[in-house]
């Protein structure tokens, strides 16, 4: 869900560092084409593979019809354009074959048809950006005053800055003014369309000091824009492509136009304003897909070497799939590190299959029943977090049903060692199991119950697996024993800041049972179990969380079905989720 409360500055440096770009299989030949996931979109559209290069050249921006030097300096076979006038002018001044084109970013936004979200509010403002050759120049203080000046019915404002600017530290400022702060990231990633779109489609209306593409992105899809606040200067440092030194940035018809057209704060789109993008975002002349195709493939075979293209694209999938491995085996030892496991008990512990085994956790010996479920659990806990929560609490008090060997309580006790735990195991075996296991991490002071939690106290008939899967029964079956069972009701007559109820199948007669206890609960993990030979309930679980005031997240704790249209019934369960229910 979308908050309006903008990216950490750790994430808008993330997102902008080359470090974690992605510029797509294929080797780049010229920037304008790709820039802005130009590429990625033009070979979508142009039924052209993405791993291999583009021989055409491009505009990289929408609004100005001016040609620039660059446009013109190079080689490549052709170019393409968004508007039919700037075409028709290159045609004067080069032989180049020139075609013109929707703007790639429009093409991708038509394609998967991304629409302005129902309840988009507020407004997305793009201050004017600088590249490394170019400053802008404004007050940017003035210009922090002037959008919280705008009017309550286009608030929240929050601003989304170019990545030079992040590199720049530009975004402190805003962050600093309680502006919230977005980015598409790293112009080079093949994902900027889509990251733009996610970020644009959320807002009621767009603004900016300055007429950039933003502006036509935004008219197109039905969100007004307003050009509005602090005006910019700008300074050429060593860009050839424009004058040294100040420069007029509305030095052509088009752009002067459209300055006099958004001025001001614009509700709606007004005809004028629509009639005026037709010609860059529905250009007369557009190339069709089958044209674009024709183009690229045709630029390809004259230009490219198609053998030696496909021979680099192998290699570079080669290493692609290498670099992968590597990461992986770099992750899996940043995670074994962590956890403080070596190679050789990994192996080991790989070995044992789903046998017991004692092995190392934290330095410390211990005891596991079944070793493919214990590499699954400290996967969940210790690498994934599963289980962690916020509290102000020293002694946090938690209740665990379903402790297994000891696993949850020592994630909870190493993320709160002050923490006041309860918890309930029923398997004779696993209780003995679980004591010994936090015995050798001294945590003494945890209460531990050999009890099955249920709707009372009593005994039931409990189906022991041997490791997690051990469950209350209710068929017969001869290797089912009677186990002692207590009411969970009677542990939530007080503060609980949280709740972990894992218990096989029995989830859903404990919820109904203290759905009343449950406002008691500030932080609630249920992993809900579907069985096979019952009636699905995960829609009463559901209302009964949120009757409790909780808001809740879902994620699927385990595939237990592939393809569910044609999958054999023969599991246990036929679905296992793992549902979050926290409060606001």
């Amino acid at each position: 869900m979308f908050d309006y409360k903008g990216q950490t500055e750790e994430e808008l440096l993330k997102l902008c560092d080359e470090k974690y770009t992605n510029k797509g299989n294929a080797k780049w030949l010229y920037w304008p084409s790709e820039v802005y996931s130009f590429g990625r979109h033009y070979r979508k559209y142009g039924f052209y593979p993405s791993s291999l290069p583009l021989h055409v050249y491009s505009e990289h921006g929408v609004n100005d019809s001016k040609i620039y030097p660059h446009e013109l300096e190079n080689n490549a076979e052709a170019i393409f354009v968004f508007c039919e006038e700037k075409c028709s002018e290159y045609k004067k001044i080069s032989k180049k074959p020139c075609y013109v084109t929707v703007p790639p970013m429009i093409l991708y936004r038509r394609r998967k048809n991304i629409t302005q979200n129902k309840d988009a509010k507020g407004t997305i403002a793009f201050p004017s950006h600088s590249t490394p050759e170019v400053d802008a120049v404004f007050d940017v203080k003035k210009y922090i005053e002037e959008l919280k000046s705008l009017p309550q019915d286009m608030q929240p404002v929050c601003v989304c800055l170019h990545m030079h600017d992040i590199n720049k530290g530009q975004h402190k400022i805003f962050l600093e003014n309680n502006i919230p702060v977005y980015t598409a990231g790293n112009a080079f990633d093949v994902r900027y369309g889509q990251r733009f779109y996610d970020i644009l489609k959320n807002f009621k209306y767009s603004c900016s000091n300055h007429v950039g593409s933003y502006v036509y992105y935004s008219t197109e899809m039905g969100i007004p824009f307003s050009l509005f606040g602090q005006g910019c200067e700008y300074y050429n440092k060593t860009d050839k492509n424009l004058p040294v030194g100040k420069f007029d940035s509305k030095d052509n018809i088009t752009v002067k136009k459209s300055y006099e057209i958004f001025k001001g704060i614009n509700k709606e789109i007004k005809p004028e304003q629509k009639e005026f993008i037709k010609k860059f975002t529905s250009p007369k002349g557009a190339v069709s897909r089958l044209k674009m195709s024709l183009i690229l493939w045709r630029s390809c075979f004259k230009k490219g070497n198609i053998i030696k293209d496909i021979i680099c694209n192998i290699k570079n999938k080669k290493k692609a799939s290498m670099f992968k491995k590597i990461k992986k085996a770099l992750k899996l030892k940043r995670e074994l590190k962590q956890l403080k496991i070596s190679f050789n008990t990994a192996k080991k512990l790989l070995k044992a299959g789903y046998g017991p085994i004692k092995t190392i956790l934290f330095d410390k010996e211990i005891n596991v029943d079944c070793a493919f479920w214990y590499i699954h659990g400290l996967k969940e806990l210790f690498i994934e977090n599963t289980y962690k929560f916020n509290t102000d609490k020293q002694s946090p008090r938690i209740i665990d049903c379903g402790s297994n060997v000891g696993l949850s309580i020592i994630y909870f006790k190493r993320l709160f060692p002050n923490a006041n735990i309860t918890g309930f195991e029923p398997d004779k075996n696993l209780f003995n199991i679980l004591k010994q296991n936090l015995n050798t991490f001294g945590y003494s002071d945890v209460e531990l119950i050999n009890k099955a939690v249920y709707t009372k106290n009593g005994t039931i008939k409990f189906l022991a697996s041997g490791n997690v899967g051990g469950r209350i029964c209710d068929e017969e079956n001869k290797n089912t024993t009677e186990l002692d069972t207590t009411r969970l009701q009677d542990f939530l007559n007080e503060e609980i800041d949280f709740l972990k109820i894992d218990i096989e199948g029995a989830e859903y007669d404990v919820i109904m049972d203290c759905r009343k206890q449950l406002k008691n609960v500030k932080n609630l993990f249920i992993e809900y179990h579907s069985l096979e030979k019952n009636e699905q309930k995960l829609d009463e679980i559901l209302k009964a969380v949120k009757e409790a005031g909780f808001k809740y997240y879902i994620k699927e704790a385990w595939q237990n079905q592939t393809l569910p249209f044609v999958n054999k019934r023969e599991n246990l369960f036929d679905l296992q989720l793992n549902i979050f229910c926290y409060r606001i």
